[in-house]
């Protein structure tokens, strides 16, 4: 049985829901969270489905893509610590705009954010001669 199986299997138990509970709260069929169960779901789980056992068993919904491996690899390696996996949480949350996008990047990068590659420049003072 693979580690998500068993975490699955563990969830729920926690939770105290059966099998055809927990199908009636996710959606997925009786059968098909058996054979997750047991590790003969065949070539493996998608998101949606992984993404419906989570919110079914109130779970973090990123952890169990990562125990899933659905998630590409530089994605899964993103997801295995918690605390990576809250900022991600926290960034997909935020529904940033290009603009946050921008200064995200630009944050991460160390340079700071410009759209065009200039920036707006402060006219000089004028000097005035005091009249006397």
């Amino acid at each position: 049985m693979n580690e998500f199986a068993e975490r699955l299997r563990s969830d729920r138990r926690e939770a105290g829901l059966t099998v055809r509970e927990v199908a009636e709260l996710s959606g997925i069929s009786f059968s098909y969270i058996t054979k997750i169960e047991t590790g003969r779901s065949g070539s493996g789980v998608s998101p949606e489905i992984v993404t419906a056992l989570a919110k079914a068993l109130q779970r973090d919904e990123l952890e169990y893509l990562y125990l899933s491996g659905v998630v590409p690899p530089p994605l899964n390696d993103l997801l295995a610590d918690g605390e990576s996996r809250s900022f991600v949480r926290a960034l997909l949350a935020s529904r940033l705009k290009s603009k946050g996008w921008e200064r995200l990047r630009s944050a991460l990068s160390g340079s700071s954010p410009t759209s065009s590659g200039s920036r707006t420049q402060r006219k000089p003072k004028s000097r005035r001669k005091a009249v006397a």
